[in-house]
């Protein structure tokens, strides 16, 4: 048995080999894919930061925007408009991000006081990571999610 699972793994990176060959030719920056919205409001990043005890949750939403990735997407037929797609943790590389007319809400998932928070939300306002950073909170969770109908092109990179 154990042979013949040699063989197979022998076989399978035989053919491995052969389609790096094929494809040694081929330039990365053909790979690279431009993903947008079609809609407005339809991308939404979630951040959960998080500070000794203290979680914080930062969503916002962008009237537009798209992100360059490394490899054409693959949206098989479990991707529903409503659900999205959350690029950040996808299969493939965010080269290049650009989204614009971005709203903000911020939710405190921990008891924290009303001028804590105030302070908080005022130094992500002005400094935003670096700021939340250089106060001691550390990024834990960061989504990107394309909902709605989306636009893939190939693109030069």
């Amino acid at each position: 048995m154990a042979k013949k699972q040699d063989e197979e793994i022998e076989e399978f990176l035989k053919r491995l080999k052969k389609e790096d060959e094929e494809n040694e030719g081929e330039e990365d920056e053909d790979m690279s894919h431009k993903i947008s919205i079609t809609e407005p409001n339809k991308i939404i990043e979630i951040e959960r930061w998080e500070k000794n005890q203290h979680q914080l949750l930062i969503k916002t939403t962008y009237d537009s925007g798209y992100v360059i990735v490394d490899l054409e997407p693959y949206l098989d037929d479990s991707y529903t408009e409503e659900a999205g797609i959350d690029v950040n943790n996808s299969d493939f590389w965010i080269n290049e991000e650009h989204f614009k007319d971005p709203t903000c809400s911020y939710e405190f998932l921990s008891d924290i006081s009303k001028l804590q928070q105030e302070k908080i939300i005022s130094i992500y306002e002005n400094e935003f990571h670096d700021g939340l950073k250089e106060d001691g909170w550390d990024l834990k969770i960061k989504e990107i999610w394309f909902k709605g109908k989306l636009e893939i092109e190939k693109v030069d990179w």
